[in-house]
């Protein structure tokens, strides 16, 4: 993390990188156009640069461009005049400039308190990948050693630091000494003289000087040693000196001997060393492994590898560098960053910093950030050529590459497997890849990936996609033919790709991964486009259609159906304009637009396209059509075509497509109340759709066998419907299918009075509606089923708020039936408030409405029955009435001949028929515990307990209305519980008289 510490001063270096570059103060000054004198006050810092002068120097010395930004960053002025505040103190300190507070890592601190506690060897050296961290550890070391009371000098290398004399510990000399004055200079280098070996400047305003006889080479540098020991130990502060020295990799073998000297030296005061290196830039033959490996034999040396940031420390250390902009709560992007950084704090402190100059100038948050690409780029150019170009192998593959793809690759450019093997070993030592098993690579961080592969040029690129893709297709076994459409297309031969995206796109639809067949039809469609191949991109159009219509994404399902049937146009493929066209008849009906969906169907059922059409186009157009018609309340007409679509799919022969002919002939029988028929339609359904896989049809198909199952009170055996449907639905992953059996679980639980899990599904199924393209039908009927709920439950507002939304969506869909079903709901509450004629004015302009379905019809005359007779309309209540009674016996509709009993008991009390009243209570509760519909129970024992008062039969009446009450409470019920207990309330105290409510009054 070394762009989070204060960079050295610019005089120092500039020094710095003049020696690297084997320069003479006098060789750089003419070079760059500068006088010594000028040059020299620069390295003194006596001189602060202009930034002509950066750049001029730069340019003479041949910097590289990270080493020209550290040049420009130590000479802002800003940042030089702070640091030469601080110097004085960081030499003697280490504190350096103010840091980042310290994440995590708390491993590394124990183990350097320990250290600077004299604990363990005296060397303490700390390795990791570059950007790990490890130059963060040693300024926190350093401020831990000032409060204890250490001497600290730091010092570091550079890239070029081989080529300069025992750096970094000239450096760490140079930095302290730079900044004492000179009477503390002449004492602390008493008895140094062998020191202006390594400082020739100190020849100047001190008292050192060389012997005037010289010795041999071998003496004169033990000597040298010694001084620089010597120094230390008259340095030391109260509890001795620490050395600082950060990047190892770079130092020289005679600045490591000279460490390995100090180290084995004895001294007044202790000497101690907190080191750092990149073990990625280290081999086992380099000066540093051999010292490594002599002290650690030696005792004297404890070596700790620094690894990433744990996910918590760096989801902690991101926070806290996004702290006040505008993207700390950006969590996605938060997610993301941490995703490519693996960790890694360099990697995290610069995508940061990249995000906030991208926050001024627009550009991608994806993009890489400089600093970082840069750094990966001199590690990575630090390979072979072999392991280079298997980077960018692994950069292609993916995430990951198998070693035999490498190999097999490798051989390609003529380099063998031991070569091969070599360079792959070198990436890895390097911790650009890593071994992910027995025979895997993968990046180490997703940012070296990302950075790899931006840097292939585009034919190289193309190349390896080509070769990974003839690789895996050489291997056997089952072709991942995902990768091998993607690598095809990246290779610029969309020819081979095709074949391999239908087979992907097809494998995902098979698999229900819809967003993954998604994305493989829509670029098979672009890729057949580009080509000319109009025909087979109008096939793809259809299966992407298809895929669409599963995530109930109409609007772009119709989009892409207009697309094809576009193409099939201009090759005058009529069968296909007939499947098309009959598909966007179906999402018509989805989206609402019912009229406007047989608009456009109706034409492909008359003269000339009927004569010129096979029985299965045929056939198709006609299901669809006929859905239509009933949605619009045509309904017998909708049969007649219904039942011409069945005739056809068995002319042609086509199980699958007769298997949704008799579900929509069901659906039709259905809507004209005919159960029995209808029943028989979806059984003969259920098997072919069954056996043609059509998961989906299924579903549908055992939601409509439920819907039969309320209105004939059948109610355990839709649990049995529910238990099989629901896993299909969820398996296949359809929206609509869960959609629809999440609506059915609702209401099969409010009617067997499961009502806090009716609720729960109810919500949830409104939340899957409104997720997907609107559909009037879907989201009206679930909005009434939820407000009828709430209002059971005593939430008044909030269930007519659901109601009255249904409503206004039914009118705006013109869905007559969801219009009526919404009615019925507000005129049941109306009418349990005493408001007949509001119940009586909201039904009646719709119950005798053509196109309004049997489910709907009986029900909502059923009510209005109900609003005549609390208004004195006794005859039109009893018409009505028997209409409904009779339909209700002949096909069998328990839950409609409940409601309808109930309002007769009403009717004949109030006409003082007791017995027919009674023989309709006695019916009504027998259909309610067959069912079982508790609810209804409790509304039949509510009237049979009026039924008894009214007889002044008061012990009986008591006992109906306790027993109502009792279940009411049981639901949970506040709707008719108020009414219940106001009628228990009125009964007279046992042998108490009461009076008999009149012939007028509301039961």
């Amino acid at each position: 993390m070394k762009d989070l510490a204060q960079p050295p001063h610019f005089g120092v270096l500039l020094k710095r990188y003049r020696r690297a570059a084997g320069l003479t103060q006098e060789a750089l000054a003419e070079r760059a156009g500068y006088s010594t004198s000028y040059l020299s006050k620069l390295e003194r810092g006596e001189r602060e640069p202009l930034p002509f002068t950066i750049v001029t120097l730069a340019e003479a010395l041949g910097l590289a461009p990270d080493e020209r930004a550290a040049l420009a960053r130590a000479a802002q002025p800003a940042r030089a005049s702070s640091r030469s505040r601080l110097l004085p103190h960081r030499a003697s300190a280490g504190t350096g400039a103010n840091p980042l507070p310290l994440v995590g890592r708390a491993n590394e601190v124990a183990l350097l308190e320990q250290h600077l506690e004299g604990a363990g060897p005296p060397l303490l050296l700390l390795l990791g990948e570059p950007g790990i961290g490890k130059t963060r550890l040693l300024q926190e070391a350093a401020s831990q050693a000032h409060l204890q009371g250490w001497r600290i000098l730091e010092g570091g290398c550079h890239r070029h630091s081989a080529q300069e004399p025992y750096a970094p510990l000239l450096e760490a000399l140079e930095e302290y000494l730079a900044h004492l004055a000179p009477a503390t200079q002449r004492e602390q280098l008493h008895g140094c003289d062998w020191l202006i070996r390594l400082l020739p400047d100190l020849a100047e305003g001190t008292n050192l000087a060389l012997p005037a006889w010289s010795v041999p080479p071998a003496q004169e540098r033990r000597l040298l040693f010694a001084a620089v020991r010597r120094f230390l130990d008259q340095v030391a502060g109260p509890v001795g000196t620490l050395l600082v020295l950060d990047d190892l990799q770079w130092a020289g073998a005679d600045a490591l001997d000279l460490l390995a000297s100090l180290l084995r030296a004895e001294g007044h005061h202790p000497l101690r060393l907190i080191g750092s290196y990149r073990s990625t830039e280290v081999q086992a033959a380099d000066p540093l492994s051999q010292m490594v490996a002599d002290l650690a034999r030696e005792g004297r040396l404890h070596r700790a590898e620094v690894g990433p940031l744990a996910p918590s420390e760096a989801t902690a250390l991101l926070q806290l560098l996004l702290q006040g902009s505008q993207i700390e709560g950006h969590h996605p992007l938060i997610k993301t960053i941490l995703q490519r950084t693996g960790g890694v704090p360099y990697f995290l402190v610069s995508c940061v910093q990249g995000l906030q100059s991208e926050a001024l100038d627009g550009a991608s948050n994806e993009a890489i950030p400089w600093a970082v690409a840069e750094t990966i780029r001199q590690r990575v150019g630090a390979l072979s050529e072999a392991a280079q170009y298997l980077l960018g192998a692994v950069a292609v593959a993916g995430h990951e590459a198998r070693r035999s793809l490498l190999l097999a690759l490798a051989t390609q450019w003529e380099w063998g497997k031991r070569e091969a093997l070599t360079a792959l070993e070198q990436a890895c030592h390097a911790r650009l890849l890593v071994e992910a098993g027995a025979d895997v690579y993968r990046f180490a961080h997703d940012l070296i990936r990302e950075s790899v592969g931006a840097d292939l040029s585009a034919t190289r690129r193309a190349l390896l996609h080509q070769q990974v893709a003839e690789w895996l297709e050489q291997r056997g076994g089952e072709l991942p033919v995902e990768a091998l459409a993607y690598h095809y297309l990246q290779a610029g031969l969309p020819e081979q790709a095709i074949r391999y995206q239908e087979q992907a796109g097809d494998r995902a639809a098979a698999m229900y991964a819809h967003a993954e067949a998604e994305h493989a039809y829509r670029q098979l469609g672009d890729v057949l486009n580009r080509l000319g191949r109009s025909a087979e991109a109008a096939q793809a159009q259809e299966k992407l259609a298809a895929v669409l219509m599963a995530q109930v994404h109409y609007t772009e399902a119709l989009a892409a159906l207009a697309q094809a049937r576009t193409a099939y146009q201009a090759t005058q493929d009529l069968a296909g304009q007939a499947r098309v066209v009959a598909m966007m008849g179906y999402l018509h009906g989805c989206l609402g637009a019912t009229e406007e969906g047989i608009v456009l169907l109706q034409p492909w059922l008359e003269p000339p396209y009927v004569s010129m059409l096979s029985a299965q186009s045929r056939g198709l157009l006609s299901m669809h059509f006929s859905e239509l018609l009933r949605t619009s309340g045509r309904f017998e007409d909708a049969l007649a075509v219904a039942e011409q679509a069945a005739l056809l799919a068995r002319q042609a022969q086509d199980e699958a497509l007769l298997g949704q002919a008799e579900w929509y002939l069901g659906n039709m029988l259905l809507s004209l109340g005919n159960l029995s028929a209808a029943g028989a339609a979806y059984q003969a359904a259920l098997p072919l759709l069954e056996q043609a896989g059509d998961i989906r049809g299924l579903c549908i198909v055992l939601g409509n066998l439920m819907v039969l199952g309320y209105l004939s009170g059948d109610l355990r055996a839709n649990e049995s419907y529910l238990a099989r449907a629901f896993p299909l639905a969820r398996q296949i992953g359809d929206h609509h299918a869960l959609e629809v059996m999440s609506m059915h679980q609702a209401t099969n639980a409010f009617l067997l009075g499961a009502w806090a899990r009716a609720r729960q599904s109810f919500e949830e199924t409104i939340a899957l509606v409104r997720q997907a393209d609107m559909r009037f039908g879907m989201l009206t009927y679930v909005l009434v089923g939820l407000g009828e709920l709430l209002l059971c439950q005593g939430e008044e507002e909030a269930g007519i708020r659901c109601v009255e939304e249904a409503r206004q969506m039914a009118e705006q869909g013109q869905d007559l039936n969801s219009l009526v079903a919404a009615q019925m709901v507000l005129a049941e509450y109306t009418l349990l408030r005493h408001h007949p004629h509001q119940a009586q004015t909201s039904l009646e302009p719709l119950a005798h409405q053509p196109g309004l379905d049997e489910r709907n019809r009986l029900p909502s005359w059923t009510l209005l029955a109900w609003a005549y007779l609390e208004q004195g309309c006794d005859a039109e209540a009893g018409e009505l009435l028997e209409q409904v009674l009779a339909t209700g016996r002949t096909h069998h509709l328990r839950r409609v001949l409940v409601e309808a009993l109930l309002v007769q008991a009403r009717l004949a009390t109030k006409q003082e028929q007791w017995d027919q009243a009674a023989q309709a209570l006695e019916e009504a509760g027998r259909l309610c515990k067959e069912m079982p519909w508790p609810y209804a129970e409790a509304k039949a024992l509510f009237v049979a307990g009026q039924t008894h008062a009214r007889r002044e039969q008061w012990d009986q009446a008591r006992l109906c209305l306790e027993a109502a009450l009792a279940i009411c409470q049981r639901l949970g019920e506040q709707l008719y519980q108020e009414a219940i207990q106001q009628a228990l309330d009125q009964l007279p105290l046992q042998g108490e008289p009461s009076s008999t409510p009149g012939d007028g009054e509301a039961l």
